[in-house]
């Protein structure tokens, strides 16, 4: 009695799993969007969260391979919570797609500037002189950071829908 009682456990289990799955793509399938594999949908994005450390350009390149970019998000506290739901609490930081290299000031890879809203307190502050890359901290409010693009960190690719 208690196996058949622990097997039908399991079988709701995974029955409100594919249910869950199935009304989720619903959502965002029905508008013909949907996130590639190894990506996850966070609200109409599609982001992949590393298991593995990297440089900033070794991540972006790693982004790159996968068919998507360093994560630029529209609203970050979306790519925060994708992060804390993706297990990311072993760590403090991860590379996100963001950079001074290019224009002497600090913008997103696809040219948005970023908010100063979303830099962390005395941020950026490029440190020793050699700060050009863009970390979400996930121990400081506002999340985001300058850092030595050479420093290993996971990192967070995005997939953007083909237009």
């Amino acid at each position: 009695m208690q196996e058949a009682q622990t097997v039908l456990l399991e079988q709701a289990r995974l029955l409100e799993h594919l249910l869950s799955s199935t009304l989720a793509c619903h959502r965002s399938c029905a508008q013909g969007w949907w996130c590639p594999l190894p990506y996850r949908e966070m609200l109409a994005e599609c982001f992949y969260l590393s298991s593995h450390d990297a440089t900033w350009q070794e991540a972006r390149s790693h982004c790159l391979a996968l068919g998507g970019d360093l994560a630029t998000p529209t609203n970050i506290a979306r790519l925060f919570s994708y992060t804390l739901d993706t297990g990311a609490l072993e760590t403090d930081r991860v590379w996100v797609g963001g950079t001074d290299l290019m224009t002497g000031s600090w913008r997103w890879l696809n040219g948005r500037s970023i908010p100063r809203a979303d830099w962390a307190g005395h941020q950026p502050n490029n440190w020793g002189g050699n700060q050009h890359c863009l970390n979400l901290r996930l121990d400081l409010q506002p999340h985001l950071n300058d850092a030595d693009c050479d420093l290993e960190y996971r990192f967070v690719c995005q997939y953007f829908r083909p237009e």
